[in-house]
């Protein structure tokens, strides 16, 4: 075997690894050091929701009301929102709904960046339980009860909740997430038994207050950093599957595709500021950590390596004709699932690839991202950054 053969069969084990082997090797593991979480019903604790938000005048209302209507106990439940620069009728909105909810709490800054507000509001929190919400999330009634009762668990320092995304689209960003997303369920479930996970993608998460960490810079991703810095801590990171939350935001093959650069540089970033505490950790959580993200991350790397390596095959080697007609039917395939997208034809044999390779395109993007080191929770620059409270 030729050295570009070989190499193309790495590349080929490495993108598929996550998708396939790395499934197949935590399923069995479960099965082998399956740790059940110690739950008690009826544990109620005192619980704050946090809310970063930047012009969400369409979705902030019923964000708050899916709060306040959950059906938890409203003494043992606050809602604090921080507005990072709002100018549009956010903020008007949230005014209005404090007086209604007394447990509201509206803070206002100028553009700062998701990660600045967090740093902000989540100290002012004083439960023992911090839950983490974005404007797209809806709480379903009577589902935080079963939900927060994996906190009685000590050893637990951190749950993500499941998602349900609501969408009546069949465009290939809704199609792909749906799917992307049943498969990281299964992962995460099997994470979660053998002791924590390490990707979050949830509509809810939260935080034991004693565990929590600031949030370093605004290149990291916020959500892994906080639930890693869990982990790192020696707690578990729960994935409840029976507590559902839902995610009511359009997906877009286009805003699907912004939103992975963004978790890809952010992701990177994240492991980069823990890269010290996850190398000494040298157990489960860094093994999943590489596993299910880091490998994840440089997919595109493979894609690229396999094509200009198959380029460099002569005809005569065995796994030229696999691999050069296997990519012309990947690509040719992406194109035309792009153009039946143009055209809205909905055949899901072609949205397949297209969302398989967009992602990856979104992965490569956010690779460069990170190499340039791009804010990745701001908008923009800001001067001041004194806030506004609003009781």
């Amino acid at each position: 075997m030729s050295i570009p053969e070989f190499l193309i069969l790495l590349f080929l084990f490495l993108l598929i690894y996550p998708i396939i082997f790395y499934p197949l090797i935590l399923w069995l593991l479960s099965k082998l050091f399956n740790k059940p979480v110690q739950q008690k019903q009826n544990y109620e604790p005192d619980v704050t929701f946090i809310l970063s938000v930047y012009n969400e005048e369409e979705l902030i209302r019923d964000a708050i009301e899916s709060v306040f209507k959950s059906g938890y106990p409203i003494d043992k439940l606050n809602l604090i929102v921080g507005s990072d620069g709002s100018n549009d009728k956010t903020c008007n909105i949230i005014h209005e709904l404090m007086l209604k909810y007394k447990n509201l709490v509206l803070y206002e800054f100028p553009r700062s960046g998701k990660n600045y507000v967090l740093n902000q509001i989540v100290p002012k929190a004083k439960s023992e339980i911090i839950l983490y919400i974005d404007a797209d999330s809806r709480i379903i009634p009577n589902s935080l009860e079963t939900y927060l009762s994996n906190y009685f668990d000590d050893n637990v320092g951190s749950v993500l909740a499941s998602i349900v995304i609501y969408s009546d689209d069949s465009n290939t960003g809704s199609i792909g997430e749906s799917l992307y997303h049943k498969l990281e369920s299964y992962i995460r479930i099997w994470e979660s038994s053998i002791k924590t996970n390490t990707n979050t993608l949830s509509a809810l998460y939260g935080v034991k207050k004693e565990l929590y960490t600031p949030i370093p810079n605004d290149l990291v991703c916020d959500d892994l950093y906080n639930i890693i810095s869990v982990s790192l801590q020696n707690k578990r990171v729960i994935y409840d599957e029976d507590t559902k939350v839902i995610e009511v935001r359009r997906k877009t093959l286009k805003g699907e595709l912004r939103r992975r650069v963004r978790f890809v540089a952010g992701g990177l970033n994240t492991l980069w500021n823990l890269k010290k505490e996850i190398i000494k950790d040298f157990g489960w959580t860094s093994f999943f950590i590489i596993s299910h993200k880091l490998i994840r991350y440089f997919s595109p790397i493979f894609l690229i390596g396999i094509f200009i390596l198959t380029l460099i095959l002569t005809p005569n080697s065995k796994l030229f004709p696999y691999f050069a007609y296997g990519q012309l039917l990947l690509y040719l395939s992406t194109l035309i699932g792009w153009v039946f997208e143009k055209m809205k034809i909905n055949i899901i044999l072609f949205k397949l690839p297209l969302f398989f390779i967009s992602i990856n395109i979104g992965f490569l993007l956010g690779l460069i991202k990170f190499l340039l080191a791009t804010p990745n929770a701001a908008w923009d620059k800001v001067v001041n950054n004194s806030a506004k409270i609003f009781k």
